[in-house]
């Protein structure tokens, strides 16, 4: 469904370099900003971590349709905070585990050392059986080096620097046939708004040729927020997780 707004008071913006009005606009905001571009760049990403360290309340609606789906997600890491937290009861297990293997690793030693002066004293064939209980030893502390190694001690959340949501494309793994999210929208401070072709990127803000309008008008100005909060907030758009998209652009150490 279709949303209609008339406006009263508005510039328009045609050509090349008709971002400069809104990057301006952008770096001047002073409690709010709501963008909503399914592209970006990243000196445009990092300008929303500056304003988010200002005090800014800054929220941002993207998507994971890009033509460098790894470098938008070197985009998108800048935005999200990995916690690293710490399963008591496995590192408890993990340390005696670690235990066990210097205590083997000891026990060889000293098994080793006793075959070989045995050995150098009282030569024989049935010495070679002595050989047994030091391959088992062995065999026992390789098993516990390689369950240390598997066990896993951290676990990981994560949280976003401020609100965003990355909707999920329709082409994106064929996993839902339905709305791609192309609108351009730049609400500043709740009073001024900006439509139009213009992506939240260099190329859309300095060099193609865009299209936008500029709306002051506060009426209209609050009907566009009402559509960005709608859109935010939709319960029918499937978006991507946060601790699912975590785990995709993070490493995640297991102890």
């Amino acid at each position: 469904m279709s949303t209609t707004i008339s406006v009263t008071n508005g510039n328009i913006y045609l050509g090349q370099d008709t971002g400069k009005e809104v990057i301006n606009d952008i770096k001047n905001a002073k409690k709010t900003l709501k963008i909503v571009s399914p592209y970006l760049s990243s000196p445009y990403v990092n300008e929303l971590v500056s304003l988010h360290n200002k005090n800014v309340d800054v929220q941002l609606i993207t998507t994971d349709k890009i033509k460098d789906k790894n470098l938008h997600l070197n985009f998108l890491k800048k935005l999200i905070i990995q916690h690293r937290i710490v399963n008591k009861e496995a590192e408890k297990t993990r340390n005696k585990w670690i235990e066990w293997c210097s205590f083997l690793l000891f026990g060889i030693a000293g098994y080793v050392i006793a075959f070989l002066l045995t050995a150098y004293f009282y030569w024989g064939i049935k010495l070679f059986y002595g050989i047994i209980p030091l391959v088992i030893a062995i065999m026992i502390r390789k098993l516990y080096q390689e369950k240390i190694l598997q066990k896993r001690i951290f676990d990981y959340k994560y949280e976003s620097l401020f609100p965003f949501k990355v909707f999920i494309s329709p082409t994106y793994k064929n996993y839902y046939k339905g709305i791609f999210l192309h609108s351009k929208i730049y609400i500043i401070d709740d009073q001024i708004a900006y439509l139009g072709s213009l992506n939240f990127t260099e190329s859309g803000m300095k060099y193609n040729y865009e299209t936008i309008i500029k709306i002051t008008d506060q009426e209209s100005v609050d009907k566009i927020i009402k559509e960005f909060n709608d859109l935010f907030f939709s319960s029918t758009l499937p978006n991507h997780h946060i601790n699912l998209f975590g785990k995709e652009l993070f490493a995640e150490e297991i102890n």
